[in-house]
């Protein structure tokens, strides 16, 4: 299953790549409906996002669109995070981070469909709370530059969060979060890249040496 871009009406087919040190890639800026809630049409605008962690074994509702490629049947991950941090980032709702996980879904089915998007239901098979990811994936260690080689900067300090990100105008851009344990050490558990036609994410364990 894969989609036209809403803005230049090409099929959007990319293959992201694991950043070096790395675990596992994971889909970002697609919409959670709220638990109990009926599948509104995909061209409704106003409807109830999502501030209910998914958990394991419930059946959930996703509004996808590029760069999802996936199948029914296949397992995939996705971020979550509660309603107003998905809308408008942690950077304005960093409190949002202790609800916020890496979940691994099912593709169970199409609820609604046409080139550009889709509601699909899935059921979830494992969640990953954001602030575990330190102690779910393996340490790595590196000397090189992680990431994508852009000048990052320090957008919000939030208890033990670090939040660094550069943006080209909105048009592309990297951004890591990184988690202090209680010894301080710096774990980079998530980095994210986007451009017109992606919007993913690697999740993992690195700490620079």
């Amino acid at each position: 299953m894969v989609f036209k871009c809403m803005c230049c009406n090409e099929i959007v087919d990319e293959k992201p790549q694991l950043v070096n040190g790395f675990c596992e890639l994971v889909y970002d800026d697609f919409e959670w409906l709220e638990v109990g809630e009926s599948v509104p049409n995909l061209d409704e605008k106003i409807w109830t996002r999502s501030e209910s962690v998914p958990k394991v074994g419930e059946k959930r509702f996703l509004k996808v669109s590029a760069p999802f490629d996936q199948d029914i049947g296949d397992r995939f991950n996705m971020l979550f995070s509660p309603a107003l941090s998905a809308l408008n980032g942690w950077e304005d709702y960093p409190e949002e981070l202790f609800d916020s996980a890496v979940v691994v879904c099912k593709f169970e089915g199409i609820v609604q469909s046409d080139k550009y998007r889709a509601w699909i239901e899935v059921s979830i098979e494992g969640v990953i709370p954001i602030e575990d990811l330190h102690k779910h994936y393996p340490l790595v260690e590196m000397t090189d530059t992680v990431g994508y080689g852009f000048d990052l900067t320090l957008d919000f300090l939030h208890k033990r969060w670090e939040f660094y990100s550069y943006s080209a105008q909105g048009d592309f851009g990297e951004w890591q979060l990184v988690y202090v344990d209680d010894n301080g050490l710096k774990h980079i558990v998530l980095i994210g890249e986007y451009s017109m036609h992606k919007d993913f994410v690697c999740c993992g364990n690195v700490v620079r040496k």
